[in-house]
């Protein structure tokens, strides 16, 4: 492993599964009631607390090789493309391994690097397929179920699809990012409509990532390379944006993910910068946390984001080969509705 666990105890998770002590949760804790307690009453609600991560890099069951994305079902397990290793690895709720599938390929259900995914309300997964620029769909143990996609620049093809996400009516999106544009399809694959195009222009794309739904069935998306985030209708009407290149509040740096919580506030993945972004539904900052480092709360680009319907944010980062999960210190209630970055149990 690349880094040692002082305190705090493991449980029986994967590699490198680690949930810090009591003593440790407590000061994390304190440490946020504190920051809030001192600041004026106007303050911003306090960062999320870590409690737990899993994995370190390797090929084996449990390990990762630059994961890129993570997903939960209705039972709250979690599904990571775990990207260089060419395959699928799912966890329950608490990092314990579960299953995997895939393998490096051209045939189906092989994965030429998977980069996104996501989960419907069947508790169906799907698998951007980059490489191969295919979506490919299975089922919670692995099973595949179909697909589409081919490569070329037409309605329905990809030149490295990256990003994926599905909405409350169960659409789904796929960031087309050399292409620069969005399509959307039904849950067969059935081609719905396309938007987009190069450019840094209101509605144009340089390499769409992420994406994730917000509340009235509207459309988040992250790019890399204009370092902003844009708001959509579902049908690719252009509602708005926030963020530039930079290291400051509300800043962004090569953000690659993106996902909503039951609030409607949203969470970018500030990758280059080695931090996660969280931002009302507007685009003004709420709280930005995260430093680049191996220890519990620190991060090495972070990538894939889901959040849960309590409220807990799990965090795939790519740099360090592994999954953390931070937690709200004040209770999150849940509250149904469609979200692109799967809410289990809504």
């Amino acid at each position: 492993m690349g880094w040692a666990v002082r305190r705090g105890s493991r449980d029986r998770g994967g590699a490198g599964a680690f949930r810090p002590g009591p003593a440790r949760v407590a000061a994390l804790l304190l440490g946020a009631v504190l920051v809030l307690s001192s600041a004026p009453i106007e303050a911003q609600p306090p960062p999320p607390v870590p409690d737990l991560l899993f994995g370190e890099w390797g090929s084996e069951a449990g390990r990762f090789n630059r994961p890129f994305d993570l997903a939960l079902d209705s039972a709250r397990n979690v599904y990571v493309a775990d990207s260089d290793n060419n395959r699928v690895q799912k966890f329950d709720a608490n990092g314990v391994f579960l299953l995997q599938w895939g393998s490096s390929g051209t045939a189906a259900g092989a994965f030429q690097r998977p980069t996104g995914i996501a989960v419907d309300s069947r508790d169906f997964v799907y698998v951007v397929d980059s490489n191969n620029d295919r979506v490919q769909v299975f089922d919670t143990n692995g099973t595949r179920l179909g697909g589409w996609g081919s490569t070329g620049t037409g309605p329905g093809q990809f030149r490295t699809p990256w990003g994926i996400g599905i909405d409350s009516q169960g659409n789904v999106y796929v960031s087309d990012t050399r292409n620069n544009r969005l399509q959307k399809f039904e849950a067969d694959g059935t081609f719905i409509l396309q938007w987009g195009g190069p450019g840094t222009g209101a509605g144009q794309f340089q390499f769409p990532l992420g994406i994730t739904e917000g509340f009235a069935n509207t459309i988040f998306v992250v790019e890399v390379d204009n370092h902003r985030v844009q708001k959509f209708t579902s049908q690719g009407g252009y509602l708005g944006q926030w963020g530039h290149v930079g290291g400051g509040p509300g800043e962004l740096f090569g953000p690659t993910g993106i996902a909503t919580d039951s609030s409607g506030r949203v969470y970018v993945a500030d990758t280059q910068n080695h931090r996660i972004q969280w931002f009302d539904s507007a685009g003004s900052s709420l709280v930005t946390w995260g430093e680049r480092g191996l220890e519990l709360g620190q991060m090495d680009k972070p990538s894939g984001l889901a959040v849960a319907p309590n409220g807990a944010l799990y965090v795939c980062e790519e740099g360090n080969h592994r999954v953390q999960r931070f937690v709200p210190p004040v209770a999150v209630a849940p509250r149904s509705w469609g979200a692109v970055k799967r809410e289990a149990g809504q």
